[in-house]
């Protein structure tokens, strides 16, 4: 054997070199034990997912909840997106939301900017505030 061959490599056969082929360095048996490894690998995940799916669908059938999530009923959740039943866009519920307030604190006598719907407590009220009696004890029963 020759010093100058890599570590397991094989001196080349005399009758591919006078051929002038290089010399097989890959073992076909290698190559199909590997094929046949990854179809036996393939069928059993194939098997394992179509027994899943099976027993999945027997537990739907039973009655039994697909998801916890199913199980939670969410209430008054606003529709986001125009669908069936709500045909309107996000901004036109907000400018719904903002007309609903400024008729609620205008109704209460405060004053609302109509193009920032942002709002102004009447003077009168703060002043009522400053100037009741003090309460005897906080709120929070602290000291």
């Amino acid at each position: 054997m020759r010093d100058d061959l890599p570590i397991g490599h094989a001196e080349p056969d005399a009758d591919a070199i006078a051929r002038g082929y290089e010399a097989r360095d890959v073992r076909v048996s290698v190559l199909a034990a590997l094929f046949v490894g990854f179809v036996v690998l393939f069928s059993v995940l194939c098997g394992g997912l179509w027994w899943l799916y099976r027993h999945e669908t027997r537990s739907v059938a039973s009655g039994s909840p697909r998801s916890a999530i199913d199980a939670v009923t969410v209430t008054d959740a606003p529709p986001l997106q125009p669908q069936t039943g709500h045909e309107a866009l996000d901004s036109w519920d907000l400018r719904k939301m903002h007309d609903q307030e400024d008729a609620t604190f205008t109704s209460l006598g405060w004053k609302v900017d109509e193009r920032t719907h942002r709002f102004a407590v009447p003077p009168e009220l703060i002043h009522a505030l400053q100037h009741r009696p003090a309460a005897t004890q906080p709120l929070g029963g602290g000291r």
